[in-house]
């Protein structure tokens, strides 16, 4: 049978924070340029930042989320002991939302640590505006606890709903292959990896 739980907006905004605050460990370090052309590998990563950013914005004007999406936000709701498919339709909605507005947040960052290795990076989404850049360094980190709904501990956790966000990536990939040179689908390549890295964060604090 499947189970209902409600969320209230604040519990919501914690548990897209907390995806944010993971999704920067991995965005809050620089790339670093392999080539004797730093300058087109960096314009390169700005372009494939931008491409992912513009999908998950018409992903939110929609409310059509791809895979990537679903599997953050169901690796997340597992921190509370939850799943997507344990929520209303439209509390999956607001989190599915969040969900891309973080990993949009993500990519703007990523953007950011090409141009600026040091800096402190301050959320320009209000949903993680008032949020402290320490705070949410610490709590990728582990040495913060968010405060998670936890009240729903009853039910058993499984796999991640929907594909891998490893496979669509290779199948991605292979899409491109023929289209794109060598050095194009390794930059890309590596641009891609820590998407398929977060999940395991989520997973290690879901443990």
């Amino acid at each position: 049978m499947t189970r209902t739980h409600a969320l209230t907006k604040d519990q919501t905004r914690e548990l897209v924070v907390t995806c944010f605050a993971d999704l920067t460990r991995a965005a809050d370090h620089p790339f670093v340029p392999s080539s004797d052309r730093p300058d087109m590998e960096i314009e390169e990563q700005q372009c494939i930042a931008a491409t992912r950013s513009a999908e998950w914005t018409e992903q939110v004007q929609t409310g059509q989320f791809d895979g990537i999406v679903r599997n953050h936000a169901d690796r997340v709701l597992q921190t509370g002991n939850m799943r997507l498919h344990d929520l209303s339709e439209r509390l999956q909605q607001d989190v599915l939302e969040g969900t891309a507005r973080a990993l949009m947040e993500q990519q703007r960052l990523f953007v950011f640590r090409l141009n600026d290795r040091l800096t402190p990076y301050r959320p320009t989404d209000p949903l993680f505006a008032g949020v402290a850049y320490e705070t949410l360094r610490q709590q990728a980190m582990g040495t913060i606890t968010p405060a998670l709904p936890h009240q729903f501990h009853g039910g058993s956790q499984g796999a991640a709903v929907g594909p891998k966000i490893g496979d669509l990536i290779s199948k991605y990939l292979a899409a491109k292959k023929s289209s794109w040179a060598p050095k194009t689908l390794d930059n890309r390549r590596h641009q891609l990896r820590y998407l398929v890295e977060q999940p395991r964060a989520y997973l290690r604090t879901a443990s």
